[in-house]
């Protein structure tokens, strides 16, 4: 009985460490040998014949002792746009990679090969992995922008669009600047973003009808970087005093008992200052909006809520200039006018023809009219 328990003692070690033998044997041995793992990389577009970079099997490796190394053969998909290349080393030579035909990483960036041998005692192989580098062969693409609209009255800063290109490339290849193009004709009212495209307001927009900025798209990629063809934004600018078309009618003089007002400008008067607002606050509280009787040929526009009016353009020194505001009561700004409170609806007959006079270079008010 003793003699047994000591004969099993002297066994289990043993037991216990035949699997790690058999794990770690290699070529030649009765273990089954580790699959071997090269990978290597190469660049797109590379002429038929280019080698693999990085990647290099010594046989030696693959092969017991005193095995023959015998022929080798790639095998998987895409196998057939590689070649093999042997090279005397010591301990069996070298198996280099190369290029049968040119790549394109855009149409498959990666390749997973098997490496076996065609003949011999046990089987031998190795997986083989390449990867395809980006060049940057393609330029980035803008979409086509449409028709765009903004208010005259919005203030600096505001985004009126925000562009989106694309790049097929990858890195700094695909990493995109936005730019006016041609470089210095962009807008002095208008400004794109370099980095995330956004087109944003810097100037009043008080006057305009229409704004025109072209852009392009460059990569960062090397050696030199490529450009979109530039789009053209079309800007329309609605005006506050035209929130809804009507009918071209022509201008009424003044009624009799109609008020008047003088707004005198201050030298400093730039665009977009308020020069005079309608007093009303009654007809205001009861629903009246205001209207230029000639909002086309008028200098400055108003607020149809309230009755604000603000410099559309810049004034010339010297002389004065009547304007004819319209109060409508019994309707919203946006609304048709309603009645009044008579009953008739419509226009209630109230003018106010507002004096504007011009300052002059040397900042003294001249009297006169233009």
């Amino acid at each position: 009985m003793g003699r047994a328990r000591r004969s099993g003692c002297g066994l289990l070690p043993l037991l216990l460490l035949l699997p790690l033998l058999g794990g770690a044997a290699g070529p030649g041995s009765g273990g089954c040998p580790r699959l071997l793992r090269f990978s290597g990389q190469v660049p797109e577009n590379s002429p038929a014949g280019t080698r693999v970079r990085g990647l290099w099997v010594p046989l030696r490796r693959l092969l017991g002792p005193g095995e023959p190394a015998g022929e080798w053969a790639l095998e998987g998909d895409g196998a057939s746009r590689f070649s093999l290349q042997r090279r005397p080393d010591g301990g069996g030579g070298l198996l280099l990679l190369r290029t049968a035909e040119p790549l394109d990483r855009e149409t498959r960036a990666e390749y997973g090969l098997r490496l076996r041998r065609r003949a011999g005692r046990s089987p031998r192989e190795a997986l083989l992995r390449v990867r395809v580098l980006d060049r940057n062969d393609h330029r980035p693409r803008l979409p086509p922008a449409g028709p765009l609209e903004v208010d005259e009255l919005v203030p600096l800063g505001t985004e009126v669009a925000r562009l989106r290109a694309s790049d097929r490339d990858e890195g700094a290849n695909a990493r995109l600047t936005y730019r006016a193009w041609p470089p210095g004709a962009g807008s002095r009212l208008l400004f794109v973003v370099p980095r995330s495209g956004q087109v944003l307001t810097v100037g009043s927009l008080l006057g305009q009808r229409r704004l025109r900025l072209c852009v392009a798209a460059l990569d960062h990629g090397r050696p030199r970087a490529l450009r979109s063809p530039a789009r053209c934004l079309r800007l329309a600018v609605r005006g506050r005093g035209a929130a809804r078309p009507r009918e071209p009618r022509s201008p009424r003089l003044p009624e009799p008992g109609a008020r008047r007002f003088t707004a005198r400008l201050p030298p400093a008067a730039r665009v977009g200052d308020t020069v005079f607002t309608v007093p009303g606050s009654r007809d205001s509280a009861a629903g009246a909006w205001f209207e230029l009787a000639s909002p086309g040929a008028s200098p400055v526009g108003i607020d149809r809520t309230s009755g604000r009016l603000y410099l559309r353009r810049e004034l010339r020194a010297g002389g004065r200039e009547e304007v004819l505001v319209k109060v409508h009561r019994g309707g919203g700004a946006g609304s048709a006018p309603g009645p009044d409170r008579t009953g008739r609806g419509g226009w209630d007959g109230s003018v106010l023809p507002a004096a504007l006079p011009r300052v002059g270079p040397d900042g003294r008010r001249r009297s006169g009219w233009a």
